[in-house]
């Protein structure tokens, strides 16, 4: 994977961009923040548990109920990308930092035998939804033009329901790794630019 802030021709490219989009929300924390980096370590579908329990746990607390953001929500991609989202978020900066610093989180991440029970139901929980006949075929087709099998999906749902909380350690170094070069975007009002400008290497208007 070549990292890199220009795109190369005939390289994999992962473009790296740092951009404040100006918009003309009237309400001061109206603004959308994304921010997303690359790992390189092989995937183990067990990370969906941890997704669930920090989605849970430290996003719901560090960006929601202490940051005051209305909502925020994240992706681990078996692509190898990880990626955070918050919305009608009034702390720019301090939000970057909960995402900055995630690994943190992981390496300190240790739940009980109970309540790691209860992250892997909340995870099982949201794959397997009750779904009616269009939802179906539409994973079903989607799982076919992926090429994932149904051997797959029963090796993925192993790694899932067999993960310990010594796994969970080497998942910090994938956090640290996608965080240390990563994309974040802004879109928001004007009123906090100039307080957080050095996050950014472009300040532009949003374009109709």
């Amino acid at each position: 994977m070549h990292i890199t802030d220009e795109v190369v021709p005939g390289d994999l490219v992962y473009a790296l961009k740092k951009e404040f989009i100006q918009s003309y929300f009237a309400i001061e924390s109206q603004k959308i923040l994304k921010k997303e980096g690359k790992f390189s370590g092989k995937f183990n579908t067990g990370v969906s548990v941890l997704q669930n329990a920090m989605s849970m746990d430290y996003l719901w607390m560090e960006v929601r109920v202490h940051g005051g953001a209305y909502g925020c929500m994240m992706n681990i991609d078996p692509s190898g990308l990880i990626g955070f989202t918050s919305y009608r978020d009034p702390n720019i900066k301090s939000t970057n930092d909960v995402y900055q610093n995630a690994d943190q989180f992981v390496l300190s991440f240790n739940p009980s035998d109970e309540e790691l029970l209860k992250f892997k139901i909340g995870t099982i929980g949201g794959i397997d939804t009750v779904l009616h006949n269009k939802a179906k075929a539409s994973i079903a087709r989607s799982n076919y033009l992926r090429g994932l099998s149904e051997e797959e999906r029963c090796k993925n749902r192993k790694e899932l329901l067999s993960i310990k909380n010594e796994d969970f350690k080497e998942f910090a170094s994938w956090f640290k790794e996608a965080m240390s070069s990563y994309n974040i975007t802004v879109i928001g009002n004007t009123n906090k630019i100039n307080e957080n400008k050095d996050m950014f290497k472009t300040i532009r208007p949003l374009k109709k």
